[in-house]
């Protein structure tokens, strides 16, 4: 009897213990929600610090292809290869305004494409210089065209959205990231028209008037025409071309008739300009080439004019001076601009410039190949000088 008592109690026992109480539950998973609470920020940097890697392992790729560029063609590539955006009747120029869906009117493709043969974009490099778009002249792409393009080859055009290097992880997957259309504004005009491809970097745009910088390395009193980005496309006005202080000059073009222009021999003649030495005057090591271009969270995949230097419009296109989705002011707001900042900024000259989703930081090219995670705090003196290729400053960042 003692025996089986025992046994019993064993038993009870035993099945007491199978089960956790009310209060044991409850404080397993408070520790677990502790647990979670203190991990998932650091699981978020992790992410978020191999993303940014990624961004600029993208910059570094783009700085290999520049690189690459100049040793095969002896120079750098243009920043475009011009358009004919340009006003009538005057020298240097080439006919013909721009209106909405005119095939008459052209925008020699930017940087960004004239590079693609040496980012393994080969076939999409063809496309520009042997456009299927009847019509099209060689290395452009308006949104006439690529409306088209989209239309009769949609593979293709996709295509120009999907080159993963143009963009940046933080702030938007890879894949097919083009602009086709944008009725969001409802605004009416054609410097809507700037569709095709995006991307999250910019290439660095500094443009001043007459003006010089003064002994303390400040602009002069005429100040600087950032406004013009646009006209520093078009290729045959050489005060355009004086007057763009950036790292990469417009290309210039060996046909032209002003007379009779002939858009196909014009854009396919397009030939780069200044060689390292002769752009870089500051050194390679002193000069910013790329960065990551400022897009308020609110404007992402909008291209407007309603909010026009926010614009996520093609990176293959110069745009016009409202436009700026290739290029972006060094001095755009004054300073590097976080992800919430001047979302609601309508119609303001140089509203928007450069800045990154990346918290407190943004990445730039420098011209030796290097790729520098730059403090929005960064003053941007600095970085105006850095930009600019021939003032004589050598300046480094903090």
């Amino acid at each position: 009897m003692f025996n089986l008592i025992t046994q019993n109690k064993n038993v009870q026992t035993k099945k007491e213990h199978q089960a956790f109480t009310l209060v044991e539950l409850l404080v397993v998973i408070a520790i677990i929600g502790v647990l979670i609470a203190l991990l998932l920020p650091a699981v978020q940097a992790a992410r978020e610090a191999a993303r940014r890697m990624r961004c600029s392992n993208h910059l570094k790729q783009m700085g290999v292809a520049v690189h690459n560029f100049h040793d095969t063609r002896k120079a750098v590539p243009p920043s475009s290869v011009g358009n004919n955006w340009c006003q009538d009747g005057q020298a240097g120029f080439l006919t013909g305004n721009v209106k909405a869906n005119d095939n008459k009117t052209f925008d020699g493709i930017t940087l960004f494409g004239i590079i693609f043969p040496f980012i393994e974009q080969q076939a999409l490099y063809d496309e520009l210089s042997s456009p299927t778009v009847a019509g099209a002249p060689p290395f452009t792409m308006t949104a006439w065209t690529f409306k088209e393009l989209y239309t009769t080859n949609k593979q293709v055009a996709e295509g120009f959205g999907s080159v993963s290097i143009f963009c940046c992880p933080t702030r938007r997957g890879s894949g097919n990231n083009i602009m086709i259309e944008d009725t969001t504004d409802a605004q009416a005009g054609w410097e809507c028209e700037f569709l095709g491809a995006q991307g999250d970097y910019a290439i660095i745009h500094n443009a001043y008037g007459t003006g010089n910088r003064d002994a303390s390395g400040n602009p002069g009193a005429t100040g600087w025409t950032s406004h013009n980005w646009f006209q520093t496309y078009c290729s045959r006005k050489p005060s355009h071309y004086q007057n763009q202080h950036g790292p990469f000059p417009v290309a210039k073009w060996e046909v032209f008739d002003a007379t009779t222009p002939d858009w196909v021999a014009s854009f396919r003649s397009w030939q780069p300009r200044d060689n390292m030495t002769q752009r870089w005057k500051d050194g390679t090591s002193n000069q910013l080439l790329l960065g990551e271009k400022h897009i308020p969270v609110n404007r992402l995949n909008k291209c407007s004019i309603a909010q026009a230097e926010s614009a996520d419009c093609s990176i293959l296109t110069a745009g016009v001076w409202r436009s700026f989705s290739s290029g972006r002011d060094i001095r755009g707001a004054g300073r590097l601009a976080r992800p919430d900042e001047f979302a609601d900024t309508i119609n303001v000259i140089n509203a928007y410039g450069f800045g990154s989703y990346h918290p407190g930081i943004c990445n730039f090219l420098i011209g030796d190949g290097s790729v520098r995670s730059v403090s929005i705090t960064t003053p941007n003196r600095i970085l105006d000088l850095l930009a600019d290729t021939i003032d004589g400053y050598s300046v480094t960042l903090p």
